[in-house]
This record gives C-alpha cells, sequence and structure tokens, in this order.
C-alpha cells in the first residue's frame, strides 16, 4: 500500500520519506522473521537436549575394566547439557539408516553448524505439543513425521566436530559391487589424524542422499571459515611473538650466554608456557636456531 501512495506520489522529498519509511518497516520484518526463526531453532534445541540419552562409558565399551569405586561417578556423561547454545543452528536433520554386519539400523542425524550427531531412535511417552515447532519437521526433515509421540535420541558413539570428517558419496561401479543405493561414508579423524570411526550412511533416495552431502559440505566449509577467523586467528596472534624471536635469533649473532631466562619468557607468554620447563626444552631450539 505505501508502495502505491509512493507511485501516486508527485513531490519528491514526499517520496523520500515514503521510501524511508517502506525501508524501516522491511526491516522491521526481516527482524520479526529472523527472531522466529531464532526462536524456532532454540526451542527445538531444548527438546532435542530434553531427549537425548547419552550412553555412559560402561554402556559404550561393556569390556573395558572400571574400578567398582569409580563406577557412579562414570555413570553419567558430562555431556548431557551441550546441546543447548544461543549460537548454535539446525542446519538439517531427518532418518537414515546406518550399515551394519546384519540389517541396517534405522538412525536419526542430527546436523548443526559446529557437529554432526547421530542417534538412533526409541519411542517414549507421549509429548507435549508446541505451536512453535509444529512446523519444524517439515522445515527441516522434508516431510517425514517426528513429533507424533516423545521421541528419545539415543547417541551414537560421538559427536563429530564438522572439521573432524569427510564425506565419500559412493557412486558408479561402487554403487554396484557393494549393493548400497543412496549410501554415503562419513569416516571420522580425531585430532591426531586417526581414523577412529567410519560410518555408512543410506538415504532413502538419491534425491535424498544428494541434499544430505551437500548440507554436509557446504556446513563444513561454513565451520572451516568459522575456525580460521577465530581459533586460528587468536593462536597467530600468540604465536607471533615466538616467531618473531626465532627470526630475530637466527638473523643476530647474539651468544647463546645472552639468551637468558629473562629475555625469553615475554615472547613465550601469550602461550602460557610453564616456566620450569624453559631451560629444559629451550636449549636445543635455540641452538638449532643460531646453527641455521
Amino acid at each position: 500500500m505505501l508502495r502505491d501512495i509512493q507511485a501516486k506520489t508527485e513531490s519528491a522529498a514526499d517520496r523520500q520519506i515514503i521510501s524511508t519509511i517502506i525501508e524501516t518497516e522491511e526491516n522491521s520484518l526481516r527482524e520479526l522473521d529472523d527472531k522466529m526463526k531464532w526462536l524456532k531453532n532454540f526451542e527445538r534445541l531444548l527438546e532435542i537436549q530434553r531427549n537425548l540419552v547419552w550412553p555412559s562409558v560402561m554402556e559404550m565399551d561393556p569390556k573395558a575394566y572400571i574400578p567398582e569405586f569409580l563406577r557412579p561417578a562414570l555413570a553419567r556423561q558430562p555431556c548431557e547439557r551441550l546441546i543447548v547454545s544461543p549460537r548454535r543452528q539446525i542446519i538439517m536433520e531427518g532418518p537414515l539408516q546406518l550399515a551394519d554386519a546384519g540389517k541396517p539400523i534405522d538412525m536419526h542425524v542430527i546436523l548443526f553448524d559446529d557437529m554432526l550427531l547421530i542417534t538412533r531412535r526409541k519411542k517414549g511417552l507421549s509429548k507435549k505439543k508446541s505451536s512453535i515447532t509444529d512446523g519444524w519437521s517439515g522445515h527441516h526433515c522434508r516431510g517425514s513425521a517426528y513429533h507424533e509421540a516423545a521421541v528419545r535420541y539415543v547417541v551414537h558413539k560421538q559427536p563429530l566436530s564438522l572439521d573432524r570428517f569427510f564425506l565419500h558419496n559412493i557412486v558408479g561401479q561402487d554403487v554396484t559391487a557393494s549393493r548400497l543405493e543412496g549410501a554415503f561414508v562419513v569416516v571420522h579423524l580425531n585430532r591426531f589424524q586417526q581414523i577412529a570411526a567410519v560410518f555408512t550412511l543410506l538415504a532413502q533416495s538419491e534425491q535424498v542422499k544428494t541434499m544430505w552431502i551437500n548440507k554436509l559440505r557446504e556446513a563444513q566449509e561454513k565451520w572451516k571459515r568459522t575456525l580460521q577467523n577465530t581459533v586460528f586467528r587468536e593462536w597467530e596472534g600468540a604465536l607471533l611473538p615466538l616467531l618473531t624471536l626465532t627470526e630475530e635469533l637466527r638473523t643476530s649473532n647474539m651468544p647463546p650466554a645472552a639468551l637468558t631466562e629473562d629475555a625469553i619468557l615475554p615472547a613465550l607468554s601469550p602461550l602460557s608456557v610453564d616456566p620450569s620447563r624453559v631451560k629444559d626444552g629451550l636449549g636445543p631450539i635455540c641452538s638449532s636456531s643460531l646453527r641455521a
């Protein structure tokens, strides 16, 4: 309506005023829409956290020997409140099957903006309906009904940080050879680049598989950029004094006797280096720098 009024207004000054009003209203509507999306997302996070079951270490590894006096303390996982965070976003969630030695297992997979959570769905008691999340599954699960009854989500192994796994799409001859249609593989690497787990996931169709792979790759790229802009830059700032010191040692003729603890500790302080370890560990570094 405001645009119709603007089109019929002859005065340039009045048109400018109406244009400013329109822009303000559109910004307000966008902010309101963003707030509603955030509220839906946050309530779904709360719902997931309430219904998430974290198996104890005894359940995850029944053969592990754990002293009896430690069992009560280890009966619950300390990460039970991990999911809810004001900044965490749910990118996608839905049903996938996990290939097993026997029959594939029905799983519920949740992709957040920082991690991938593979869970096994377990029916629970009837749940309280939410007007806010009534349309959630339609948006994130593409038509799958997940809120007909309360569902418990039993965590399978552990959450996977988006920078700690890579994807392998099963296509072409590999599909025929393995008889795995609509499948892709998630290979989990720990922080030491050791392959810790492999998950072969099966989607309902090739279209759904493609959607999962695209969303996973997009989320991984975004998360890696986030890490580069935050964590890695903080480390870069902390390492800069040490790198400067190393370069000075490389180009100077300073004798090793001049490399006192007082001269070196300021460069190491951003790294929170234990001063008691400096004398033991710095000798070889200094000598190699001087030789270079």
